[in-house]
């Protein structure tokens, strides 16, 4: 009888166990650009001892390299899609390689824009935070180089380069 009262608890047990279910959880919203630059900037400031008036420039900065890179952004997926599409259907090289000439225009436009960031970055800091800034960039800190927001180059970046078509 004991065995029988307690093999139904058991059972009762694992079946209110089994029973549950979890609320679906939705994944997490994702930073906003501005959340992002933010939070680098903030970052900086911490590591680089940025002034306020530093860090003001270097949100401005960071905003305008956002704001130019992704205005690009369509127009580089465009390019990739075309491309693609190109190669898929075996497209003469007459076809393909302004397709390729198109994209890689578009790919030096974003590494200019990353590029003149870096440089007006660069600009506003002392002696000092370079020295920090390029100590940093050599371990591979958060926000730049490989590995950080947006991948090589910053915010919006086209990402590491990948033998083949994309």
């Amino acid at each position: 009888m004991l065995r029988k009262t307690i093999l139904s608890l058991a059972i009762i047990a694992a079946g209110a166990v089994f029973a549950q279910t979890t609320p679906p959880t939705t994944p997490p919203t994702p930073p906003t650009p501005e959340q992002r630059i933010a939070k680098r900037v903030e970052f900086l400031t911490t590591v680089l001892s940025l002034s306020t008036g530093q860090a003001t420039q270097a949100t401005t900065i960071y905003t305008t390299e956002y704001n130019l890179a992704n205005a690009l952004q369509s127009s580089v997926k465009d390019a990739r899609t075309k491309l693609q599409s190109d190669i898929q259907n075996v497209a003469s090289q007459d076809i393909v390689h302004p397709d390729v000439a198109a994209l890689g225009a578009l790919n030096i436009k974003l590494d200019t824009i990353h590029a003149d960031a870096q440089l007006q970055f660069r600009s506003i800091l002392t002696a000092d935070q370079r020295t920090k800034l390029d100590a940093l960039n050599q371990h591979g800190g958060p926000g730049f180089g490989h590995g950080g927001p947006g991948g090589p180059g910053g915010f919006g970046g086209p990402g590491p380069r990948r033998a083949g078509p994309r």
